[in-house]
């Protein structure tokens, strides 16, 4: 088969859980298939539109050049210059199945594109990029969750985006944010009172209306979605996915490595947090929760990209006062077994509703058990005592309360019980099945259940 696929950005520069995902699914079809890339990348130096060609260990990409701003908040879901370049890519490769993994900073106009030319369409799902325009989170500026998808709530979140303002609100000074929040909040009243025809119309929430129209109208042209989390499924059926075009798929892994993982003895307990550090990770609630724990009981090794959000890594390594605390930097992938024999339990703080992390797993098949927030796809994975356990999210408090139970109950957590407490999904078994999928797509067939 020839197998096209997309994804928001790309390793080496780009280290988080769906590339990772994205570069060993390639790798491994790359063995039976033909497999191309595409991808948007943003250089300070290179203007928007840029395409360049080549391959990535072996991966043949075309990546493209965007701009880190738009001209107006509708660009950023709707772009026909992105069309033209993903159509010269995608009509030159002539796939016989596109599967994409990420559409920010391009379009999902690409599903049409390739439905309109006859090709079947997979996507998995790793975040909330169509029901939530602010990052795809579902997680306000203030860190409070989004419950239940509200066009009002984006319209608030829209006030703090740079792109609203150009466009629909063109011209309209910054400071004046402040005035426009007040004409929403007066429009409500009016509308209360029946009279929300002599206010004017509310350009946010428009524009968040206009969005959410649009995002549904291209994702019903999706043959079969993949939902790696069984929550993440629950919420994408609510926002009016077919129930017939979604299927619970977790991800594979390569077991062998993390299976036969020995934790070298330490007089100390270790903990660890591997991933993006970045605010919505909650990695300021482990500091702020490990800096109360005794100075002699346990050490704290995170392992992040420090340049993905530089302020907020000075500001948690200001805010560490535990001699313990050590950061370590980018954890390269062929490390990763080697940190977890030195990692006693992995701490996982998300604030949002994370889908399946990747760590998550990786620390289970290792052996090592995680405390994490009682969260979305995070949740469904631990069961409490026997593989880890649970605090409540963003709470420095409970965070505090679960690691102190740890260091007290530390030896209930056994490595045989920790990996007997999953399902251990190999990742070649996972592109299998995949395969397979493509093959009933390609074929004609709807997907099996």
């Amino acid at each position: 088969m020839r197998i096209f696929k997309c994804i928001h950005q790309f390793l080496p520069k780009h280290v988080a859980g769906s590339e990772i995902h994205t570069y060993r699914l390639c790798k491994e079809l790359m063995k039976r298939h033909a497999v191309h890339l595409f991808y948007p990348e943003h250089y300070d130096d290179r203007g928007p539109y840029q395409v360049r060609s080549g391959d990535f260990e072996g991966i043949p990409f075309t990546e493209f050049s965007y701009s880190a701003g738009a001209v107006d908040f509708s660009q950023t879901y709707r772009n026909a210059r992105i069309e033209e370049l993903f159509l010269e890519a995608f009509e030159r490769f002539r796939p016989d199945v596109f599967h994409i993994q990420h559409l920010f900073f391009m379009t999902p106009r690409l599903i049409h594109l390739a439905r309109e030319r006859g090709v079947p369409v997979v996507m998995t799902l790793h975040e909330y990029g169509a029901m939530c325009p602010a990052g795809g989170l579902r997680m306000r500026p203030d860190y409070q969750l989004c419950h239940d998808i509200r066009h009002e709530q984006c319209a608030d979140c829209l006030l703090d985006s740079p792109y609203v303002f150009r466009g629909p609100l063109a011209g309209l000074p910054r400071f004046e944010q402040i005035q426009l929040r007040a004409c929403r909040n007066l429009r409500k009243m009016f509308e209360t009172c029946g009279l929300g025809r002599w206010v004017p119309a509310d350009p946010a929430l428009a524009a968040a209306r206009d969005r959410d129209a649009f995002m549904r109208e291209c994702f019903a042209k999706v043959d079969l979605f993949l939902a790696p989390s069984r929550f993440l499924m629950e919420k994408y059926l609510e926002w009016g996915i077919h129930p017939d075009k979604i299927m619970y798929k977790d991800y594979g892994f390569d077991t062998a490595e993390l299976l036969a993982v020995t934790r070298e003895p330490a007089e100390i307990a270790r903990f660890g947090y591997i991933g993006s550090v970045m605010p919505h990770k909650g990695v300021d609630v482990l500091v702020r929760a490990f800096n109360r724990l005794a100075d002699s009981t346990a050490e704290l090794r995170i392992f992040g990209e420090p340049s993905y959000h530089p302020p907020f890594y000075k500001s948690l390594q200001a805010e560490a006062r535990h001699p313990g605390i050590r950061f370590e930097g980018f954890l390269p992938a062929d490390r990763i077994p080697q940190a977890y024999s030195r990692i006693d339990a992995l701490i996982v703080p998300s604030r949002w509703f994370e889908n399946s992390p990747l760590t998550l797993h990786e620390a289970l098949l290792a052996g090592v058990p995680v405390i994490t927030s009682d969260l979305g796809g995070m949740k469904e994975l631990i069961t409490p005592g026997v593989n880890g356990l649970l605090f409540k999210t963003g709470d420095v408090d409970d965070l505090h309360r679960a690691l102190q139970e740890y260091l007290t109950h530390q030896d209930r957590f056994k490595p045989s019980d920790i990996r007997n407490s999953m399902e251990i999904i190999d990742f070649r078994d996972y592109v299998n099945a995949v395969e397979r999928l493509y093959e009933r797509l390609v074929d004609g067939c709807s997907a099996p259940k």
